[in-house]
């Protein structure tokens, strides 16, 4: 999948082709009705173009200031004569700070950092269902509300409480939150969970990455062994302001899986990762290295989903 920031890149450039075409075509309309507007443009051009070369002639570039200033006038007075708005031969500006270039003194511009995050939506709604798993859609009513009797609660109020933290975390998200674990057998509300809340913080411009844990770790494993374009690999994973893993410990076991999933986990331990799994918190310990235990089970805040799998119960009510 195309990364977002190339995307919203290609966006201004096809934006500034088509308003460039569309400019020329006016252009050429409009000389073609007033032939003296032409006539005035060729002027104003060469004397612009004559005051470069002139570096330390001050009185010569003033002179011609001075005439490119008049042929300006001159030419705004005929486009008013004729009903005509100053500005129709002015390119289309849709961003006066980057002038639709996309960075300013080097850095990107709001306007790309728009556009990235409204491409990394449209991605995120081809991968889940935005439309459906919002928090407003999350019913609590299929959660037994049976005390178990190994947790002490029903899975009706572990799932209440874990919906208001999600909640709450989409709600007060910022570079600085912190990370999530969700563990608990199939079917019992982490990634629907994971998918409100991706739909939630990309909606505040935010810039959010939803994969599985299988397409990371095969993008990792292409990229290191292809020399593949980080900026199409791995960098959307290390850099983006969420990463939600989906399916942890699903991966194939190999020496690299290990190696990749230690150095990804490790250089996000300051930026939010939410990561869900079917694994219990015993399988993750005896799966993985204790480096990469101690991350996922001292610095995440653990959420745990249990109960009867919640497509069945769906199925059964139907």
């Amino acid at each position: 999948m195309p990364n977002s920031f190339n995307i919203a890149l290609e966006q201004l450039k096809t934006r500034r082709q088509h308003d460039e075409a569309e400019l020329l075509e006016r252009r050429m309309q409009l000389y073609h009705d007033i032939p003296e507007l032409r006539d005035i443009d060729g002027k104003m051009s060469r004397a612009v173009s004559q005051i470069f070369p002139l570096g330390g002639q001050p009185e010569k570039i003033a002179a011609l200031r001075n005439e490119y200033f008049a042929l300006q006038s001159k030419q705004r007075k005929l486009l008013r004569d004729n009903n005509l708005p100053d500005d129709i031969l002015d390119p289309v500006i849709y961003c006066a700070v980057c002038r639709d270039e996309g960075y300013q003194n080097g850095k990107p511009c709001k306007c790309l950092l728009e556009l990235s995050a409204a491409a990394e939506r449209k991605q995120l709604s081809s991968l889940l269902n935005l439309g459906g798993q919002t928090f407003e859609h999350f019913r609590l009513d299929i959660y037994s509300d049976k005390v178990d009797q190994d947790f002490g609660v029903s899975p009706r109020q572990v799932a209440q409480e874990n919906f208001t933290y999600c909640r709450d975390y989409a709600k007060n998200f910022t570079p600085m939150s912190k990370n999530i674990l969700m563990i608990g057998f199939p079917g019992l509300g982490k990634t629907f969970l994971s998918a409100a809340i991706a739909g939630k913080v990309a909606g505040k411009g935010f810039s959010v990455v939803y994969d599985t844990i299988g397409t990371i770790m095969a993008t990792m494993e292409r990229e290191k062994f292809s020399g593949q374009d980080t900026e199409q690999g791995s960098d959307k994973y290390l850099n983006c302001d969420l990463l939600i893993i989906d399916d942890l410990g699903t991966e194939m076991q190999t020496t690299f899986t290990q190696s990749a999933l230690y150095t990804l986990i490790n250089s996000r331990i300051n930026k939010p990762t939410v990561i869900n799994t079917n694994l219990t918190e015993q399988e993750i310990t005896t799966r993985y290295s204790a480096a990469l235990v101690s991350r996922l089970l001292g610095l995440y805040r653990k959420l745990i989903f249990f109960g009867d799998d919640l497509r069945q119960r769906l199925e059964d009510r139907v």
